[in-house]
């Protein structure tokens, strides 16, 4: 059921070597973190077990205390952890939370904490019986939300899960075999106890490799990091009788770094509130599904600024893919120019050139300030004689 989870903006994540997550910097009583849920599993009538241990901690590391017994507000700086189940794109818009709305708010929080007392020192238990109707079937996304806490402490968990509740054992053993064989032939078999989970397990998803392409279907998925001196691409693509024909780059691995959003309106609006939860080798994320004639594509290149063989073009394509991002285009020249002129070249890498040639664009003795107003003005708007306004009335 556990898919990833969340970092807010108002703080930053850690995972611990335990396997516990925590919550650090919080600035705001909303900052926590979120864990997402796979909501296909999810079945009207089923009851499903949300279980996990909290801990506060103050800025000198200790344990910090909460009291269970006073009636929790929002903002209260004496709030014991605040657990909630938000559910969201929902078809039915009746039922337990937030009736007549197309998203679900609801608050878990129990009396597991006034039982026990607040531990400052250890871990706390939290357990919740969650029974999902007909409106929580229906939503498109859900997640786990731990936050409303003073933001002085560190939120600290662990062993947080969601498993479906079984059906206690029954009080009778069961009986013993016959000594002789039965007389009659058996019942029919009968049907599995339970619908096998439409989601596989999630297995982590190799990259393509250089120069190569993969689609990929929506919904969570596992994707490894992008190899050093290599850049993968996740976007939206449109195909048209078979041809990739409109490119959307949403997001990106490079040189074993963790996979990140692409910056744009289209990937605000496609990846709204969704993140990627990282870890030793991969990432993890829940697409949204998309339109019809629309797919994910990966695609990998290579993402090094280094020199191949200096008798080769291929720097020159190296030196104009960074002069198309710094500059508005390149010439032949320019190119030479950060390659060391034509001819024998320097066997230098390209790092070095490119960044000699950032402090000369810096150096006004050396690139002097042009204007691009003065030259589209001297060029674009000259000045009209009356004579030529006689002639043309």
């Amino acid at each position: 059921m556990i898919t990833g989870s969340y970092k807010r903006d108002y703080g930053r994540i850690d995972y611990l070597e335990s396997g516990g997550i925590k919550s650090r910097d919080r600035t705001h009583y909303e900052a926590g973190f979120r864990q997402l849920i796979e909501h296909r599993c999810f079945n009207a009538g089923d009851e499903y077990i949300v279980r996990g241990g909290f801990k506060l901690q103050n800025s000198t590391g200790h344990g910090a205390s909460c009291n269970p017994h006073a009636t929790q507000k929002w903002r209260e700086k004496t709030n014991c952890p605040s657990i909630h189940l938000k559910a969201w794109g929902c078809a039915v818009t009746e039922g337990l939370c937030d009736d007549g709305k197309d998203s679900c708010f609801m608050d878990m929080r129990t009396t597991k904490f006034k039982e026990n007392e607040w531990n400052p020192d250890g871990f706390n238990d939290f357990s919740y019986t969650l029974t999902v109707d007909s409106k929580l079937a229906s939503c498109t996304g859900a997640e786990i939300y731990v936050y409303d806490i003073d933001p002085e402490f560190d939120i600290l968990a662990e062993s947080v899960s969601i498993e479906l509740k079984t059906s206690p054992p029954t009080q009778q053993p069961t009986p013993q075999l016959t000594s002789a064989p039965t007389t009659t032939p058996t019942a029919a078999p009968v049907a599995p106890t339970a619908t096998p989970t439409s989601q596989p397990t999630m297995n982590e998803t190799a990259l393509p490799d250089t120069g190569d392409s993969l689609y990929i279907g929506d919904g969570p998925i596992a994707l490894s990091k992008a190899r050093p001196g290599v850049i993968t691409l996740l976007s939206e693509v449109t195909l048209h009788n078979g041809t990739d024909s409109f490119i959307v780059p949403i997001a990106r691995s490079y040189n074993g770094n963790d996979w990140e959003k692409e910056s744009g309106r289209i990937v605000e609006d496609t990846m709204y509130e969704l993140d990627w939860y990282c870890y030793y080798e991969a990432c993890e994320i829940d697409l949204p599904g998309l339109a019809s004639g629309r797919q994910y594509k990966l695609s990998s290149s290579e993402a090094s600024l280094r020199y191949t063989d200096p008798a080769l073009n291929a720097n020159d394509n190296v030196v104009a893919r960074f002069l198309e991002s710094a500059t508005f285009g390149s010439t032949q020249a320019d190119i030479d120019t950060i390659n060391g002129g034509t001819g024998t070249r320097r066997r230098l890498a390209v790092e070095d050139n490119i960044n000699s040639w950032i402090i000369d664009q810096m150096d006004e003795t050396r690139t002097p300030a042009t204007s691009h107003r003065e030259y589209w003005r001297a060029r674009a708007n000259p000045s009209v004689s009356p004579v030529h306004l006689f002639e043309l009335l």
